[in-house]
């Protein structure tokens, strides 16, 4: 019989790419990344988060360069904090 997960409120790990931005533009970027890369609003990320599952044990902020675009990043990490926490793994 195979095992089925049902808890739909627990997830393990997320991989979110909220920014395409990159201070380079490589030509063998998959990410389709660079300077002049789209990014999600901060209002859309704040909505993204709230409506993240009630607990996850990791989220793994990527992009582009999440370093690249530091204010969202910052209040993306904030909110995180604010509602998991240090009962979350974030890595970047």
């Amino acid at each position: 019989m195979m095992d089925i997960k049902t808890d739909f409120n627990h997830i393990e790990s997320i991989y979110w790419v909220f920014t395409q931005l990159c201070n380079d533009d490589c030509d063998h970027c998959y990410n389709d990344s660079s300077p002049f890369g789209k990014r999600i609003s901060q209002a859309d990320c704040m909505a993204i988060i709230n409506n993240m599952p009630e607990k996850m044990d990791r989220i793994i902020l990527s992009g582009g360069e999440p370093l690249a675009d530091i204010k969202l990043l910052h209040a993306i990490l904030d909110r995180i904090q604010k509602r998991y926490s240090n009962k979350i793994q974030v890595m970047l």
